[in-house]
């Protein structure tokens, strides 16, 4: 389950009990901002950006003469990454499974796109946003840091933190959605006041059709996004087909270089029963890790198989590519391919226990795979 929502819930919570708090403070709204916290960096540790523009906020409290502000969030907020410390100690020996995410300027480019969907919903949310920051010209720097510090921090520590990605910082949205409002608003008040009756209805129209237009515009990007991937591998498709031929005492094989065994892992998570994972040694809750570790002795962990299951995106004439080499030569060596079917991107083949009078005929396998 993707944590980005709870993200996004947990510095809206944190935001507003913090500005409660500081127009009338009391214990337990302190302590409850201290629970706060370690939600926010347990949904995703790039949220705590957030407490930049919270900090901002006592800031500006301070000055204005309240001399507990500052004192309270500073402990509330020790507390709270207190909390949050053993889960980053623990994820920072994980780093490598987000190290591929090394962004360009490019990317840094096309980031309001992928933060909004679209261009066509980007533009006028960031236009609005900036017509209100300069409305609200006392609330700028917490906005500001709560808006634009985070892609930017995230950014220039990519080479080491690798936590510059649009989705992980969708927790920023609400801020550009709230000075969008703020302009809004403020143009319908200014229609709003004494006039003709027209007039006075127009801030209720602005508003209207802000959103309906805004929710127009978002559709090709939440159609994109509710599609399939382009060239994703049917691994419903291939469960659906191991549940219906699947038999009491088969195994399960991967090949191919789509995360075959997590994809069905997924999609096999609700079967009473499903093919046994012979092949894997160390699971990834083990390890602690998206990857499994491989059995050591492949020829032995297949040796009371009678049937195997082999799931595989590679296509080609070979159907043991794009899978350990090992693997390779204790399925060649132990079995025949008896049935095949193909899906979109990604194929199921079955694989019956040579018998000993029977030698393995491996070009007449290869045939039947590449005839499939």
């Amino acid at each position: 389950m993707r944590p980005y929502a709870f993200a996004v819930a947990a510095v809206l919570l944190s935001t507003l009990l913090l500005l409660r708090l500081l127009e009338r403070h009391g214990f337990k709204g302190w302590c409850a901002y201290a629970l706060t916290v370690p939600l926010i960096g347990w949904s995703h540790l790039a949220s705590l950006c957030v407490l930049a523009a919270h900090l901002a906020l006592v800031v500006r409290a301070r000055r204005a003469g309240d001399r507990i502000a500052g004192w309270a969030w500073t402990a509330a907020a020790l507390i709270g990454l207190c909390l949050v410390l053993p889960m980053a100690l623990a994820g920072s020996g994980q780093s490598g499974q987000i190290a591929w995410n090394n962004p360009t300027l490019q990317d840094l480019q096309t980031y309001p796109e992928q933060l909004f969907g679209s261009w066509a919903v980007a533009v006028p949310v960031l236009v609005l946003a900036v017509v209100g920051a300069c409305l609200v010209r006392e609330y700028v720097l917490p906005f500001a840091l709560w808006t634009v510090l985070p892609p930017l921090l995230t950014f220039a520590t990519a080479a080491q933190l690798h936590l510059f990605l649009p989705r992980y910082l969708l927790f920023t949205v609400p801020a550009w959605v709230l000075l969008a409002a703020a302009a809004l608003g403020r143009a319908g008040g200014r229609l709003n006041g004494e006039g003709p009756r027209a007039l006075r209805t127009g801030g209720l129209v602005l508003g209207l059709v802000a959103v309906a237009g805004l929710t127009l515009a978002a559709q090709p990007g939440l159609r994109t996004a509710r599609a399939d991937i382009a060239g994703e591998p049917d691994f419903r498709g291939a469960a659906a087909y191991l549940l219906a031929h699947q038999k009491k005492g088969d195994a399960l094989a991967y090949g191919g270089q789509f995360s075959e065994r997590r994809a069905l892992d997924y999609e096999l998570r609700d079967a009473a029963t499903r093919p046994k994972d012979v092949l894997v040694h160390r699971t990834p809750q083990e390890l602690g890790s998206y990857g499994a570790q491989e059995c050591p002795r492949p020829a032995s962990c297949l040796a009371t198989t009678k049937r195997l299951w082999l799931v595989t995106t590679a296509f080609g004439d070979d159907p043991y590519g794009d899978m350990p080499r090992a693997n390779a030569k204790a399925i060649r060596a132990g079995f025949r391919l008896a049935d095949t079917k193909a899906l979109h991107h990604v194929r199921v083949l079955l694989f019956t226990r040579s018998a000993a009078e029977h030698p393995r005929d491996d070009s007449a396998a290869d045939r039947a795979v590449h005839a499939s």
